[in-house]
Formats: structure tokens, sequence, C-alpha cells
């Protein structure tokens, strides 16, 4: 019975232990010295280049569709469908 008594309070206090060291106390950090997000247009019609797939000359798109960001690793990615309007020749 105290062998189990003795590994609850170990486990107890490594639990105590390592719940407490995740906080972190910031020091000298100034409200003014914080930038705030700014907004971005990303996609803006007939402006913002678009390489197709096949990685040559890059083209204008008048619409953009379903546009979503992804951030993995640090690395910031935003995708969106592309579509351009058919010029008819009459």
């Amino acid at each position: 019975m105290s062998r189990h008594l003795f590994h609850s309070a170990v486990l107890l206090l490594l639990v105590v232990l390592c719940g407490t060291s995740g906080a972190a106390h910031a020091e000298g950090t100034i409200a003014g010295n914080v930038q705030m997000p700014q907004w971005v247009t990303l996609f803006l019609p007939g402006k913002t280049p678009v390489v197709p797939r096949d990685g040559f000359a890059s083209k204008m798109r008048d619409w953009f569709f379903l546009p979503s960001i992804v951030s993995a690793g640090g690395v910031m990615v935003t995708l969106a469908e592309g579509q351009i309007e058919l010029q008819s020749s009459d």
C-alpha cells in the first residue's frame, strides 16, 4: 500500500510541476509596441497575376471564387478558383 501511495504522490507532483511550467510571463512589453493585423486584399479581379499549371505565361482573371487561406509550418498559402470572361467574336 505504501508503494502505491508513493507512486501516486510522485505522479501528482510531476503533473503539478509540468502543468505550471507552461505559463510565460511577459516582462517589458508595452501595449503600444504591438502591431495590429492589417486588411489585405489578395485576389483583385483584373490585377492579380495567375500562373497556370503548365507554368508558362501568367494571365489575369476576371473573377475569383472559393478563396481560402492555409497556414502550415510557418508558410501561409492562399488558394482560389479563377475565371476568365470569354470574348465572343461575332
